[in-house]
């Protein structure tokens, strides 16, 4: 009986993928948000306008300077340069160039989610205004949805398909870019 014991706790702990620490930046911020477009590139954001950018997979980190001061909700960039944050009280940040500058703009909405697949063409969930589109990059939006809509999540695998759900409203799916 012990051994097979014994060899139930050798397999029982190769079973399993392991997490391990890594170099983290050196921040007091909370931080909410990461994303990698590779093993290399990845951003964290969080508190106080906090955003952090590594090139070597979370080795090293440097702080980059988004001149916002709230909390920074989600961050997803597309590729190594072309980037977007939000915030829920409907502050959107915008870099195209890995972080190191940023535009701001209010939305005068809340946002919940956002999703891009392309450094032009993205959508966004938010809380007053259903669900936006931007064909130039989050410069100018466009209402696709009721204004009642208001869905947790949207996501696009192209410019034609996505889905959107969430706020007791279920889940929807758009084939013609969001329009219907």
């Amino acid at each position: 009986m012990k051994k097979i014991l014994f060899i139930f706790c050798l397999m029982s702990g190769t079973l399993y993928s392991q997490w391990y620490v890594t170099h983290h930046p050196s921040t007091s911020e909370s931080l909410t948000s990461v994303y990698f477009v590779n093993n290399d590139y990845g951003w964290i954001a969080g508190t106080n306008g906090t955003v952090f950018k590594t090139t070597n997979g979370g080795e090293d980190w440097q702080s980059l300077k988004t001149n916002y001061n709230g909390t920074i909700t989600k961050i997803f960039f597309i590729d190594e340069n072309n980037g977007w944050a939000f915030n829920t009280e409907g502050t959107f940040l915008i870099t195209n160039d890995g972080g190191f500058n940023w535009k701001s703009q209010n939305l005068s909405t809340g946002i919940l989610a956002m999703s891009f697949i392309s450094k032009d063409i993205g959508w966004l969930a938010s809380t007053t205004k259903g669900i936006l589109k931007t064909t130039d990059g989050g410069s100018t939006w466009n209402s696709l949805t009721s204004k009642q809509n208001i869905y947790r999540e949207v996501y696009f695998y192209d410019s034609l398909n996505g889905f959107a759900g969430g706020g007791g409203l279920g889940v929807v799916k758009t084939t013609d870019g969001g329009n219907t």
